[in-house]
Parts: C-alpha cells; sequence; structure tokens
C-alpha cells in the first residue's frame, strides 16, 4: 500500500481503490479495532425495526409541519413517495452491505476521502446536541402546559438540564439496557400520533365540525409552503441510515436492516399522516403552537381528564426517545472517527465494561447544555429558542446526505461484484433514479431555507446559522489537523464483514 511521509494513504492509494481483484476494504488503524473489541451484538431485528422508527418519528416537528394547513397531507404523501422511498432502498443497501461501525462516516471516508468524512460527520453529530437541547426545551413547554401555570427562564433551564444529562446518562450505559428508551419512544410515539388521529377523527365525525376547513382546494400545494415547509419535511424524513452506526453491534446486520428499514418506514408514514390530520382537524391554524401542539390537541379532545396528563407524560418520553435514539447512532459515528485518527483519538473511547461511546456521549451533553443556556437566556423565550435551535439542526445535518447518497452509486462502480443483500430495484437505472431524487431533495431544502419565505426568515436568524456552519467547518478541520499522529498506523479490514480480521 503506498502512504505519505505521515502514513495517510497517498493520492494513488485514497479511499479503498488500492484493492486486489474485488475485496471491498477499510482501511482503519489499530485502536479502532481495540475499541471494536468492546462492542456487544445486543440488537435484534425487533430492536432494529423500533430503533429506526424512532429515529426517523419526531413529534416535535409534527405541530411544525400542521402549521401549513391541510396541504400540509399532501406533502407528507408526495415526500413518502419521492423521498422517504428512494432514501430508504439507499440506505437499506449501503446498510446490508457495508456492515462497519461508524456506518454513514465509515461510507463517505472510504467512497471519498477521511478528511471529507470526519468534516460531514461533524456536521451530522453536531447537529444532534443542538437539537436534544431543543427537545428539552419543548419538553419543559409541555410540563408548563400540563402544570398550568409559566416557570422562570430559570426553573426551564434546570428541567431542561436534567433532561439532557438523563439521556446522556442513557447513552454510556449498557446498550442492551439504553436501547430500551428508543424502543419504548418508538412504540409510545406511534401510538400518540395514531391516538390523535383516531381520535380527532371519532371527535370531528361525531360534532360534524372541523377546526379547519378541508375543501379540496385546501390540499393543493402552494410555492409559499413548499419553500418553507421542505427543509422541515426532508428533516422528518432523515434516520433511514441511523442503525447502521451500531452495525457491528447487531446480531446479523445483513439480514436485518432492510426489514427494519421497511417496517419504519411503513409505521412511520402512517404515524405522520394521521398525526398531522390529528391536529388539523381539531386545532384551528391560528391557535396551532409550533412548540406544544401535539400537546394542546390531545387537551382539546379530552379536556379535564386524566388522559392528558398520560399523554404528556407520554409525549416527553417520545421526544426524549428521539434525542436518545438518534444520539445512540450519530455518537458511534463521531466515535469510528476518532478511533481512526481523523479527530483526536480520546474522543473514539469506548467503555470498556459497557461498550459505548462514552467520552462523546460526555461532550455532546455538555454542547447541548451551552446551547440551551444560550438560546434560553439570550432568546427569552422557548418560542425563540425552538426555531433558532431547529434551523441551525436541520441545516448542519443535511451536507452528510449529499455524500452518502451519491457514494451507493461509487461502490456500485468499484465493487460490482460483491455480494449485496439487498439490491435497489431497477438495476444501475434504479439506483441512479433514488440518488438523483434524493440530491435534488437535498438541494431545494437547503436552497429555499434561505429564500424570503423559508426557515431564514430574518438577517439576524440567517447570520446565525451561516456564522454557525462557519464554526463547525473550522472546528472540524482544526480536529483533523490535531489528530495527524493517530492515523499513522493503519490496517485493512474486510468492509463487507462485520468482524475485524486484517486483510
Amino acid at each position: 500500500m503506498n502512504t505519505t511521509s505521515e502514513g495517510t494513504p497517498s493520492k494513488e492509494s485514497q479511499g479503498t481503490e488500492a484493492v486486489e481483484g474485488n475485496v471491498a476494504v477499510e482501511k482503519t488503524t489499530e485502536y479502532a479495532l481495540e475499541q471494536r473489541k468492546r462492542l456487544k451484538k445486543v440488537l435484534r431485528p425487533r430492536d432494529l425495526i423500533l430503533f429506526a422508527t424512532s429515529g426517523i418519528i419526531g413529534i416535535d416537528t409534527i405541530a411544525q409541519s400542521s402549521v401549513n394547513g391541510v396541504q400540509t397531507i399532501f406533502w407528507v404523501v408526495f415526500s413518502c413517495v419521492f423521498f422517504a422511498i428512494p432514501y430508504a432502498f439507499i440506505a437499506a443497501e449501503m446498510g446490508s452491505t457495508y456492515v462497519k461501525n461508524g456506518g454513514l462516516y465509515v461510507w463517505i471516508k472510504e467512497a471519498y476521502h477521511p478528511y471529507v468524512a470526519s468534516l460531514l460527520t461533524f456536521m451530522y453529530w453536531i447537529s444532534n446536541p443542538i437539537w436534544m437541547a431543543s427537545l428539552a426545551v419543548e419538553a419543559v413547554s409541555v410540563m408548563e402546559g400540563l402544570a398550568g401555570t409559566k416557570w422562570s427562564t430559570t426553573t426551564e433551564w434546570v428541567i431542561a438540564l436534567l433532561l439532557i444529562w438523563l439521556v446522556a446518562l442513557m447513552e454510556i450505559t449498557y446498550l442492551n439496557v439504553g436501547k430500551w428508551l428508543p424502543n419504548i419512544g418508538a412504540v409510545i410515539k406511534v401510538v400518540l400520533l395514531l391516538s390523535v388521529g383516531g381520535l380527532a377523527i371519532g371527535m370531528v365525525a361525531s360534532s360534524g365540525h372541523a377546526a379547519n376547513s378541508f375543501a379540496f382546494s385546501q390540499f393543493l400545494p402552494t410555492k409559499a409552503v413548499a419553500v418553507s415547509y421542505l427543509p422541515v419535511l426532508m428533516y422528518q424524513w432523515q434516520g433511514f441510515e441511523l442503525q447502521s452506526n451500531a452495525a457491528q453491534e447487531m446480531v446479523n446486520p445483513k439480514r436485518d436492516v432492510p426489514i427494519a428499514i421497511l417496517w419504519s418506514a411503513i409505521l412511520s408514514a402512517a404515524a405522520y399522516t394521521l398525526g398531522v390530520l390529528g391536529l388539523l382537524l381539531v386545532i384551528p391554524l391560528k391557535q396551532m403552537s409550533n412548540v406544544s401542539g401535539l400537546f394542546d390537541a390531545f387537551r382539546t379532545m379530552l379536556p379535564h381528564s386524566a388522559w392528558t396528563g398520560l399523554f404528556a407524560v407520554l409525549i416527553i418520553i417520545g421526544m426524549l426517545a428521539s434525542g436518545a435514539t438518534w444520539l445512540l447512532g450519530v455518537d458511534r459515528a463521531f466515535a469510528a472517527s476518532g478511533y481512526d485518527g481523523n479527530i483526536p483519538r480520546f474522543l473514539g473511547h469506548f467503555h470498556p465494561k459497557f461498550g459505548t461511546p462514552d467520552v462523546v456521549a460526555i461532550v455532546g451533553a455538555s454542547i447541548s447544555t451551552l446551547f440551551l443556556t444560550m438560546q434560553l437566556f439570550l432568546q427569552g423565550s422557548l418560542g425563540a429558542a425552538y426555531q433558532i435551535l431547529l434551523y441551525m439542526a436541520v441545516l448542519a445535518g443535511t451536507a452528510p446526505y449529499l455524500f452518502m447518497f451519491p457514494a451507493l452509486l461509487i461502490f456500485r462502480k468499484r465493487y460490482p461484484k460483491i455480494h449485496r443483500p439487498f439490491q435497489i430495484p431497477g438495476g444501475i437505472v434504479g439506483a441512479w433514479v433514488c440518488v438523483v431524487i434524493g440530491l435534488l431533495w437535498i438541494v431545494f431544502s437547503f436552497v429555499f431555507s434561505f429564500l424570503p419565505e423559508g426557515l431564514a426568515t430574518t438577517p439576524s436568524t440567517v447570520f446565525e446559522i451561516v456564522v454557525g456552519v462557519i464554526i463547525s467547518l473550522a472546528i472540524s478541520t482544526v480536529l483533523y489537523l490535531l489528530a495527524a499522529p493517530g492515523r499513522r498506523k493503519q490496517v485493512v479490514v474486510s468492509l463487507v464483514e462485520d468482524s475485524d480480521s486484517s486483510i
């Protein structure tokens, strides 16, 4: 193998091009193999279905979607057919063929370059501590609604802080224990959204009155809603690849990943559609809150009922489960970048007893704490804090998919004969169609975010988002440069086997 003086692959052997025959390989480090030995195979088919479902369904954005009116239902169905399905196909093929912990990070590293992978994985990861802060903010809002009072900013901060660190502790403990928060959360989220839809349909059928007009014209798409909603909608569907970041902790990833993605897609589509329908049936658009809309719907349908309190608790658990699911996934991708030597090695540490990325979990919770503090005390409003945090998470988390989708075509060309347990229907044409559709959604979502009707509607919001992205790029570059000594000694292992025998 050709290497530079620093021990990194030379221009002639970057990625996985320097292989004999048609063997797909991964270049990693001895330290990575040491850390991977600590992983425990505990994720079974049921866990993967629930994990993927929990990652995709975000009840925190249901109300954010519903404020766009009845045409939201059109966009949910449209995006399911023309984005979620192609995206799911890509994730199923990649996740069942290239089965290394780190998932998305490893795919990008081997398809392009370690620096590209470390930069994009940082973006993929950093958006989630930011999002976790927004989830904690929204959970506090639901608690206030249940208590019927508005707490001080300091009280909101303390409660949100406790929730953030509770999730961090769940990440660090055994995955066989920590997986139950996503598992339970997935069931709760599906039940909540199907319930709000079912109850709302029953209520309207009984009263004969809906809170909003459902005339055919209201379903027709408009440019204004497309521009403002498309980025959030794409964000809602993200998560099909998430479980693959823990590929070597699965009992049988080659068999189970495609099945899990199929069932999670079905459950998510049904839950999103009925959830949005339920909110629109019972809450007038002028009264729709993007922070507490789901709880408001249950409170409207079940006033002065003990069920309202139960639903509030379930909503809070569901939101925390969303954060935990994503952090369990992206923390493993970021830690893989660490033990590979593309960011400082200490970030790739896995707990010797629990087999989890403990250092990254602590760092992520600390970042969540920082963003929570900045947004609550600088913005002074739960609603304003939620909006800014959501916008930053949506845009920062989008970039990796620009490279993940084409990586499928790169691997198809590079390794045409390797066994793929699941292959996108339609051969190479089907693969190209899925990739192009996915890329178009990402590009349009990003562009729409900065149009006047988009997410970033004020100069100050645009400034905050742009500065955040620039800072992220600078930090990831510095981390990559500082980590150079950690990638001098490399080993080669199979990319398509979940064992780590050197080649």
